[in-house]
């Protein structure tokens, strides 16, 4: 009810506004419904804070439960005075007196309180009684406190308010000093000195002993009285309690600070525009969302509107309410004059009239929306991406209603939203699967998740497809299950390659193990498990393309169904039944309905019915090469159960020609085989002649050579002392090349033993050997300067008896070959290599030109002639066999005229059999 409507002078009976008393009008439930100007002169408040306020919000000590009471009485009565003490905004102390009247106005009830200020004739009224030795009436009828001391603080009179208030009789109270009442009586003393000295006090806040010690705090007001010679007499006091007022203005705070911060929290402020001054009022939240400080007092209409970029939108909105009273509902972006981030605002306002019906100002609330506003887009960009997505997205509820169907729900399973939304979610799941959807049911109805689970589903079409989907559970605030949220997507592709990946490896492996026989049942039970039919077969085409052979059925065929026995049945291709229309069409065919084919021909005796058959052609090149078929299915076969079959039949198939090609192949390493032995059989037979044969060349030549020997020394020895020199130079030519015979049939001897010489492998350490060897060079060497470096060797495993002759032909070679150089150097070391230990034996020598590497280590081989050095040319031959056998290496590296190092490679475990042999 607006304020304006009391202004009628019948129902008022006065012009409240020209009037020098305080007027205010009240509703029977004690609401402030006008007040005129001098009302808001004498206690502080706005009108429109009056419009807020009751009458104890003026007089804490008038409780708000004797308001019925009040009213009660004053409908009775009509009328009442009476005299009392309120404050005002500014928490000061009037007396003042009451005319209240009781009206009925248009059907409805109100008192009208008329106040007028008494303050003054108060304190006159009273210290003039007191001077008069006290009016008790007057006094006595006072509810607040009140008493008289003299000028020293002794309590001369008393009124009933206080005794009542400290609970001691006034005859205790007289005489004794006022500060014994305080809670401080240091405090109180002070006060009296100030009283005294300035003459009055007015609205201090103490606090005195109330009954039962409790501490009270009292609003006190004194003044001083004179005696008749113009001294100070005493000291009059009026107290008034406002333990009530206080406990009511912390509650008020309270709210107050509730008030603020829910204002805070929600991003609320309130304002206010007074259209006729043009003054502009906010909140502190009102403030800081314009990014203004809260002491600011640039809080105007240009301050505002500068903070907004449609400052013209919204300043017409204003206009039109005050002019036009359209409504004022805004939302509009600001620009905080801080700096701060941009915010979206919510803007709503309201006109306000005076008594005449004129605009008075506009109060509105603005709100921070900006994080509404983004979750909103963000919940509308959900929406769009939900309805959008290609991802199937159901919102169903916990009995398994269709509630939401977006559109990649439509092109994943063929179904319109409008034909799925309120049908039942089984709609889309198999007959035979509804038991196991019904289990991930109870777990929703749990309130659990279900993660990547993996099954067929039906689409519209009738044709099943492979899903993945996941099923989260949606709860209201309560914690209650109010439905679940579906989100799936097609791996039909990815579901078969994984069905025949499995497969794939499955029958790889099965093909290390068994036959082909076996392994072509076993592709056919894979393609029937993934086909979920119930009969399976395989067939060969013939060569000449015109009959084919029954090679197999699948395992369940043979146990449940077929009568059949015979697996190696041959007949024409014309002859068979309607499965052969893979053959002439070539591509896969599928017969849903065999019973309703024309062409259908029947089945042979002990073959099991056949009602629907998926068969599938093995083509290489131009050819059939075998027809793979299953049969049986409870439900139509489909293209995924085409790509499983034909996967599966190309990979029997290639299986097949790689079990032909092992079987092949086997046959000729068993041939191979068997043709090795035999030529090795015969090279050792060979080998056991030539080693024989050498031997016994060897022994035979041994005589002879002997004889010639012999001869020859004994020709040089008849010779008569004057022969020519000619003479006893073909004599020692002879002796000479039959010693060199002889040496080159101890190295062939020699050599020819490295082949079956038995070895004994163990931890060699070679410096004993190489320490034994040069000292068997000693005589030789002994006129050469020679400057031997030894590096450490590591132990080899080796034959040690074969590692001397190694060692001893390679240190002679060295030797041999630095007999030009003034200063031999031979250097032996080792290396690691490829878990071999090499050693080598360098020198300074004269070398060699590496293109005749290649001939080092040939027996008979030599790259110096032997006019040069001497040799066989066996010794570098029996190295390398040597080596060979410890399953090593052996080579060289040479410049001429800049020495050569030899290497060998001994391996960390040599072969102990002698089995390795060049």
């Amino acid at each position: 009810m607006k304020s304006s409507e009391f202004l009628d002078p019948l129902f008022l009976g006065f012009a409240p506004d020209h009037i020098n008393e305080a007027v205010v009008l009240l509703d029977e439930n004690a609401k402030v419904c006008y007040v005129n100007q001098k009302a808001c002169e004498i206690l502080g408040y706005t009108p429109e804070e009056f419009l807020n306020l009751h009458p104890f919000d003026f007089d804490p000590s008038f409780p708000a439960e004797l308001w019925s009471t009040h009213w009660a009485e004053l409908k009775n009565v009509h009328k009442r005075n009476l005299e009392t003490s309120i404050f005002t905004k500014k928490k000061h102390l009037l007396f003042v007196e009451l005319s209240l009247s009781f009206y009925i106005h248009q059907g409805k009830e109100y008192e009208l309180v008329i106040i007028r200020d008494i303050s003054e004739r108060k304190c006159a009224f009273t210290t003039l009684s007191i001077a008069n030795r006290y009016h008790r009436g007057l006094i006595e009828t006072t509810l607040d406190p009140l008493a008289v001391t003299d000028s020293k603080g002794v309590i001369t009179d008393v009124n009933k308010a206080t005794e009542q208030f400290t609970g001691i009789p006034r005859c205790k109270l007289i005489g004794s000093d006022f500060s014994y009442y305080f809670d401080d009586p240091e405090e109180a003393r002070v006060l009296l000195t100030e009283i005294l000295t300035g003459g009055f006090l007015q609205s201090k806040l103490i606090k005195v002993k109330q009954k039962g010690g409790i501490s009270t705090p009292l609003l006190m007001n004194a003044k001083t009285f004179l005696d008749e010679s113009g001294s100070v007499a005493g000291v009059f006091f009026a107290g008034k309690d406002i333990s009530e007022r206080l406990k009511f203005e912390a509650e008020l705070q309270l709210q107050n600070e509730r008030y603020r911060n829910a204002q805070t929290i929600g991003h609320v402020g309130n304002w206010e525009y007074n259209s006729q001054t043009n003054e502009f009022w906010g909140s502190d939240e009102a403030k800081q969302l314009y990014g203004l400080k809260l002491g600011d007092s640039t809080f105007s209409t240009e301050e505002v509107e500068s903070c907004i970029p449609e400052r013209q939108r919204v300043h017409q909105a204003l206009i039109d309410l005050i002019e036009k009273e359209k409504p004022y509902d805004l939302e509009f972006e600001i620009h905080p004059r801080d700096g701060s981030s941009p915010r979206i605002i919510a803007s709503v306002a309201v006109l306000q009239k005076d008594a005449q019906g004129r605009p008075v100002k506009v109060t509105g609330v603005i709100q921070d929306i900006t994080e509404r506003r983004r979750l909103q887009k963000q919940a509308t960009q959900l929406a769009e991406i939900v309805r959008t997505s290609d991802e199937a997205i159901i919102g169903k509820t916990p009995e398994g209603i269709i509630t939401s169907w977006n559109k990649g729900a439509e092109k994943i399973f063929g179904f319109t939203e409008a034909e799925m939304l309120g049908i039942s979610i089984t709609a889309i799941i198999p007959d035979r699967f509804t038991k196991e959807f019904e289990q991930i049911n109870q777990r929703i109805l749990a309130g659990q998740n279900v993660e990547f689970v993996e099954a067929k589903h039906r689409r519209k079409d009738g044709r099943e497809i492979f899903i993945s989907f996941t099923v989260s559970p949606i709860f209201d605030p309560s914690g209650e299950l109010i439905a679940s949220s579906v989100i799936a997507h097609e791996v039909t592709t990815q579901k078969i390659e994984r069905m025949i990946n499995g497969a794939r490896s499955h029958l790889l492996e099965f093909s290390l193990t068994h036959s082909l026989s076996d392994l072509l049942e076993e592709t056919i039970n894979e393609v029937e498990r993934l086909t979920e039919s119930q009969i399976g077969f395989f067939h060969f085409i013939e060569k000449d393309q015109v009959s084919l052979s029954l090679r197999n059925w699948s395992s369940r065929t043979k146990s449940d169904f077929c009568q059949i026995k015979d697996n190696n049945i041959k007949y024409s291709i014309q002859s068979a039944g309607v499965w052969t229309d893979c053959y002439y069409q070539r591509k896969p065919v599928i017969h849903n309905n065999v019973a309703s084919l024309p062409h259908l021909k029947g089945t042979p005796p002990g073959h099991p019915l056949v009602t629907r058959e998926l068969v599938v052609p093995i083509i290489r090149g131009n050819k059939v090469e075998a027809i793979l078929g299953v049969g049986n299915k409870q439900m139509d076969y489909d293209e995924v159960d085409t790509q499983v079959a034909s996967r599966l039949a190309d990979l029997a198939w290639e299986i097949t020609e790689f079990k032909r090609s092992q079987e092949d192949l086997k046959t000729l390493n068993m041939q191979l085989e068997a043709r090795v032995q035999e030529r090795t059989a015969q090279l050792k037979r060979v080998n056991e002649d030539l080693e024989a044969f050498a031997y016994s060349v060897s022994h035979d030549l041994r005589a002879p050579l002997r004889q010639i020997n012999g001869f020859a020394q004994l020709l040089e020895n008849e010779l008569p002392a004057n022969s020519t020199n000619e003479s006893r130079h073909y004599t020692q030519s002879i002796t000479s090349v039959t010693d060199h015979m002889g040496h080159l049939i101890d190295d062939l001897l020699s050599f020819s033993r490295t082949s079956d010489q038995p070895m004994t492998t163990r931890p060699v350490n070679l410096r004993p050997l190489i320490d034994e060897i040069i000292q068997e060079f000693g005589p030789e060497i002994r006129n050469r300067k020679v400057e031997w470096t030894i590096q450490d060797l590591p132990l080899v495993f080796a034959d040690q008896s074969m590692m001397r002759v190694v060692l001893c032909n390679l240190i002679s070679n060295a030797l041999k070959f630095t007999r030009p150089r003034k200063r031999a150097k031979i250097t032996i070391g080792s290396s690691q290599k490829n878990n071999s230990t090499v050693i080598f034996v360098q020198d300074n020598g004269v070398g060699f030109d590496m293109k005749y590497a290649h001939q080092l280590f040939a027996v008979f081989q030599r790259l110096h002639g032997g006019n040069e050095f001497e040799g066989t040319g066996v010794g570098l031959a029996t190295v390398k066999r040597i080596i060979d056998r410890h399953g090593g290496q052996i080579w060289a590296e040479a410049s001429v005229n800049q020495g050569a190092t030899f290497y060998f490679s001994i391996p960390e475990k040599s072969p102990s059999d002698g089995s390795k042999l060049v």
